[in-house]
């Protein structure tokens, strides 16, 4: 009665990754409320719908894999390791973007790393959530799939 199951080993342990990623996640907040105190101190760049897709996505990816935490749901922490792929592919398109206009726009240059770095820090934040949703995936079918969300969409 007082020994601990597998289950609620991995249920502690998960909780312990959960808790750094989380505050690794408040970390890029913090990254990106600064990164936007600076932008807003100077002429607004061309509106990049990329970023505001990034923010989006990244967004979704925390509250899926909430979700999956909060209902012990395998299947939804699956769904961020599939996600992840967007926000990469998103974080890409904006850096490509920035480069671009930082080309044509030398003044610019300062106002786009800036972008680039807040785009970064969504994209952090969405493989943070990943880390969450593999987490979670352990905590409820005892698998390990750390390193292996990939493996897991070529699968499919």
């Amino acid at each position: 009665l007082d020994q601990p199951m597998a289950r609620d080993l991995r249920f502690i342990i998960g909780n312990l990754r959960i808790a750094v990623e989380l505050e690794r996640i408040g970390d890029q907040a913090v990254n990106i409320a600064q990164r936007t105190r600076t932008l807003n101190s100077h002429p607004p760049l061309p509106r990049n719908l990329h970023l505001e897709e990034l923010g989006d996505t990244a967004l979704d990816m925390l509250r899926t894999v909430i979700s999956s935490f909060v209902n012990q749901n395998a299947d939804l922490a699956t769904d961020v390791c599939k996600m992840d792929d967007v926000a990469d592919d998103l974080n890409y398109r904006i850096l490509k973007d920035a480069l671009d206009y930082m080309a044509s726009e030398v003044p610019a240059v300062q106002r786009s790393v800036e972008t680039i770095i807040a785009a970064r820090c969504l994209e952090r934040a969405a493989d943070q959530a990943t880390n969450i949703a593999e987490s979670v995936i352990f905590m409820v079918k005892g698998v390990n799939i750390k390193h292996h969300c990939q493996a897991m969409k070529e699968s499919e």
